[in-house]
Order: C-alpha cells, then structure tokens, then sequence
C-alpha cells in the first residue's frame, strides 16, 4: 500500500484509489508539458535574440528534433512493456526534469538540438507512454469515464502558456526553465511514489468492482462478507506486427497518416510564427498566450 492510499482508505474506506490515480496520472501527463509546441512557443524568441539563433534554424532543429524522438517511441514502448512504466518512470524522470533545466543554460544550436531530443523523447514520448500503460492497468469497463476525466487534465496542461509567459516575465527565460524543472521533478516524484503498474498490484480490482482484494482475504471473502472475485484472464491480444499490417492493409490508414502529418505541419509552423503575426497586428505576446489558450480549450473542451 502507498501513502497515498493509505490516507485515502483512512479517510474514506470505500472509496476507490483508482480515481486518485487517474488525477495522479493527468498530473504526471502535465510534467510533459516542456516537450510539446505550446510550452516551447513562449521561448523561441528568447533562443532568437539572447542565442542568437535565427528563427528559421529553430524551427528546423524543432521538427528534427520531433521526427527523431518519434523514432524512439516505438523503443520507449518495448521498454515499458517488458519493464513496466513504474520503472521506466523512476528511470527517464531524472534526466527528464534535468534536460529540461539544461534548455536555460543553452549557448548554441548544436547545445538546442540535444536538450530538445531529450524533452521531447522523454516527455511527451516515454512519460506519456508509461503513464497511459499505468492508467489502463487501473481501467477496463469504465476506462471511457475515467478518460473522461484525464482529459480535463489535458485541457488545463493548455493553462501552461500564459503561466509560462507570465513566468518568464518575471525571472527571465532561463530561470524559468530552472523553475519548471524543479516543478516537474517534485510532481514526477510524489506521482511514482503513489501509483503502481496495475491495480492488482496495491490489492484492488480494476474499475474497483467487487472486494477491495484479490489476496488480502485468505478465507476468499472480502470485507462485506461477500466472495472475493477470481482473478480474470486476461484477453490475449494479437501481435503488434499483425494488428500494423491489418491497419495498412485498409484504404483509410494512409489517409489518416497524410490527415495527420498536414495537421502537425501546419499547427507547427502556426507555433513558430504565430508571435510575428500578432505582432503585425499589434499585439503582444501576452495577447498571444491568452487566445492560444481560450482558442485551443474551446476546440478541445468537447471532446472532453
């Protein structure tokens, strides 16, 4: 049992740890923030004028930096399904939260490059990777609602950029990297201390249904006097191989693969340029960081 959970159970008995998780998981998924367009869009003028790195040249290290780190993905998921996410996460926590310090104290492109790799590989790629494998170890037949819930998260990560200009505004660009890292540390830590790989794992059933345990109760009852559910199997999924190649093998994928890519390319290009055109406007960058916000939690908050 987890401290967390302890305090919960000795607060509210009946109450199952798995909503807890599900908050723990959306603010462990929010520490990836540093790694994603929008976190990184309110810097990109600092890197041009206190660097002296054109815009052009950070634009490109950007996408670059995004087509290699993708390529670790499918690495980072092996990792975690033979390892589990609760190790990978005490692994790439530290050099995550460091690289992302490391991104205030850049002096060069080549310095830039590698900082960004590592964000954006570890962050939005491994993290978020081990942390959906945690959240579906706790979920099966109410995982839609408990979705639900992790996507409200997703929409207040979006509260990130006018927090981030806000920040940088007052301390500067590089103390705010400095700033964030400590945070993303101290949240990254208190969240691997308090989750598991798998509900089973604190003695829970996933979804919370029926006993509070599967071999807490050695009489095979649970605490209301009712028998403890038995373990279920676990469905065999197919190969990942077979379920690729079923999905090439339909007219829609390559379309959704251009869809995508074209969406990617364009809301890329919009991130690094979007300061220049409200300055052409006459707006400033804290105009920017407000409509960025109210924009993209308009679009997403229905599909919360």
């Amino acid at each position: 049992m987890v401290p967390l959970q302890r305090a919960v159970e000795a607060l509210c008995p009946s109450f199952f740890y798995g909503w807890i998780v599900v908050i723990l998981v959306g603010f462990g998924m929010s520490c990836a923030a540093p790694g994603h367009s929008f976190f990184f869009l309110n810097f990109v003028d600092s890197f041009i004028e206190d660097v002296g790195i054109p815009r052009t040249t950070v634009a490109t290290l950007w996408s670059t930096c995004l087509l290699c780190a993708a390529c670790t993905a499918p690495i980072g998921g092996n990792i975690v399904d033979r390892v589990g996410p609760h190790r990978v996460l005490m692994a790439v926590s530290v050099p995550f939260c460091l690289a992302v310090a490391a991104l205030g104290r850049v002096q060069s492109a080549p310095q830039l490059f590698a900082a960004i790799f590592i964000v954006r590989a570890l962050g939005p790629g491994w993290i978020n990777i081990a942390f959906n494998k945690i959240f579906n170890g706790w979920w099966e037949k109410k995982r839609g609602r408990a979705a639900s819930l992790l996507g409200v998260f997703h929409n207040c990560s979006l509260l990130f950029v006018p927090a981030t200009r806000a920040v940088i505004d007052a301390v500067g660009w590089r103390a705010a990297y400095s700033l964030f890292a400590v945070i993303c540390a101290g949240t990254l830590a208190f969240v691997v201390l308090n989750v598991r790989d798998r509900a089973d794992l604190l003695g829970l059933v996933p979804d919370g249904d029926g006993s509070r345990s599967w071999h807490g109760n050695s009489s095979g009852s649970s605490a209301t006097g009712k028998p403890s559910p038995k373990p279920r199997t676990p469905h065999k999924l197919p190969p990942c191989h077979r379920v690729f190649c079923a999905a090439c093998r339909t007219a829609f994928f390559p379309v959704y693969l251009v869809v995508s890519f074209t969406m990617e390319v364009a809301w890329g290009g919009l991130n690094f340029h979007i300061n220049e055109i409200f300055a052409e406007t006459g707006l400033t960058s804290a105009d920017v960081s407000l409509s960025y916000t109210i924009m993209t939690a308009a679009v997403r908050a229905p599909c919360v």
